[in-house]
């Protein structure tokens, strides 16, 4: 028995001892050119250049864009569209406070009783305990008290704080973004750095910001949705938060016939933002109609 056991105890290392296996023939994904593969006005522009070196992985091409605002990464060609637009917002939102308008609108948010929540709402990691007191009572939505909404709500890493949604300052940013063609619950840190600032000037400071102020094009939509969605789908987003959005989009799932479990699991994965969770569910209710719908959301 004392054999045994000793042969047991020794095997970890003679397996240490052994040559690892012959490697495997296996291809390594090709890297590609930008300029052979992507139209002209997607190479360069205003304050933008793509690396022209593209590797590719799991089958997307992946996109290094510099620009005077930083390096962004793009997985994929809706998403390198995607940042391309962000890039131009970026720019329109700081020309806007560059201005005098803005400047007047900051002052008078620092006079108005909002003042003081400023860098509790803009805080993309802010909590609700971190509301001044005298605040609670901009925070009472659809009847519910502060605590009742925000306890053991689910939140991804895209949306603001909750107290920037209850106090109706994460509205004001959805319109501003919106109004930009870009997503509100963008992963680019330099763009929601910059719709912050531009959504505390209209919401605590009053500034007007209209379409006048897009970038030269207008907003031309987020690109999530077929071109028939996009209307309805950028109307989705700014009439309703993140939590009327999750709760929107449960009930479609379950009325196409999804387990309410594989519902739950899907509608409360923080790796999806509200705008590609609500993405998601909105082209499936397109396929009215076709069978087994249910089972992508159970794969997603």
């Amino acid at each position: 028995m004392t054999k045994y056991i000793a042969l047991l105890l020794l095997a970890p290392f003679s397996l240490l001892g052994q040559p690892d296996s012959a490697p495997t023939d296996t291809e390594e994904p090709p890297s590609l050119s930008a300029k052979e593969i992507l139209n002209p006005d997607f190479l360069a522009g205003d304050g933008f250049t793509v690396q022209d070196e593209v590797p590719t992985s799991t089958g997307r091409n992946r996109y290094l864009i510099t620009s005077e605002y930083g390096e962004f990464e793009a997985d994929g060609n809706i998403m390198l569209e995607r940042r391309i637009k962000e890039v131009a917002a970026i720019r329109k939102l700081k020309e806007v406070s560059r201005t005098d308008e803005y400047k007047k609108a900051l002052k008078a948010a620092v006079a108005s009783p909002l003042g003081v929540a400023k860098d509790v709402v803009t805080n993309p990691v802010g909590t609700i305990t971190g509301i001044p007191k005298g605040l609670f009572k901009f925070a009472n939505r659809m009847g519910q008290s502060v605590k009742e909404k925000t306890e053991k709500r689910q939140r991804s890493q895209y949306e603001d704080s909750n107290a920037a949604s209850l106090i109706g300052f994460s509205k004001a940013k959805r319109t501003v973004a919106i109004q930009l063609g870009v997503d509100p619950y963008s992963s680019n840190e330099t763009l929601q750095r910059e719709l912050n600032g531009i959504a505390w000037a209209t919401f605590a400071g009053k500034m007007t910001f209209s379409l006048a102020t897009a970038p030269i094009g207008g907003a031309a939509g987020l690109a999530l949705t077929g071109t028939g969605m996009t209307k309805a789908f950028n109307q989705t987003l700014l009439d309703q938060a993140p939590t009327d959005l999750r709760l929107r989009n449960l009930k479609v799932l379950l009325a196409m016939g999804c387990d309410r479990a594989v519902a739950d699991r899907f509608i409360n994965n923080t790796a999806f933002s509200p705008s590609v969770q609500t993405a998601i569910v909105m082209n499936l209710e397109t396929l009215n109609g076709v069978a087994n719908r249910a089972a992508f959301v159970d794969l997603a």
